[in-house]
């Protein structure tokens, strides 16, 4: 059993420019008929001292809009790219995306999220996997 505890939702940074808008509806739509406490924990992990997102942003941005103040987390297990992760973080922060609340005008819709977003992180990924092939 993971272990979950809960953190200010605008307490942890996320590493994620955009919300898709299709998907920010399914979520909010599953939010609104489940009981608030059935949602996945989402995922967090320390970079450089900062709790950030590594997965569940839509999910924490739905939770957010409804108004809750603090969210279940747990920590992330996996082994990351943390590169990558250090880049995603940077992005934000540039922006001046530095809590979730930040992403409010950054929902967009599926087109233009593959556009912005996934081939972004696909040529962040080319690029970094060229640099380690060096």
């Amino acid at each position: 059993m993971q272990n979950v505890f809960k953190l200010g939702i605008l307490d942890v940074q996320p590493s994620q420019l955009f919300i898709s808008e299709v998907k920010l509806k399914k979520v909010s739509e599953w939010l609104n008929h489940k009981n608030i406490d059935n949602y996945e924990p989402i995922p967090i992990k320390k970079l450089n001292g900062q709790m950030f997102f590594t997965d569940g942003h839509t999910r924490a941005f739905a939770l957010y809009k409804m108004g809750i103040e603090d969210i279940r987390c747990t920590w992330d297990e996996d082994e990351l790219d943390w590169d990558a992760y250090q880049i995603c973080v940077d992005w934000c922060t540039q922006e001046g995306i530095t809590n979730i609340s930040h992403l409010k005008q950054k929902v967009i819709n599926s087109e233009s999220y593959d556009l912005l977003w996934n081939n972004k992180c696909k040529k962040m990924h080319e690029k970094l996997k060229e640099e380690r092939s060096k």
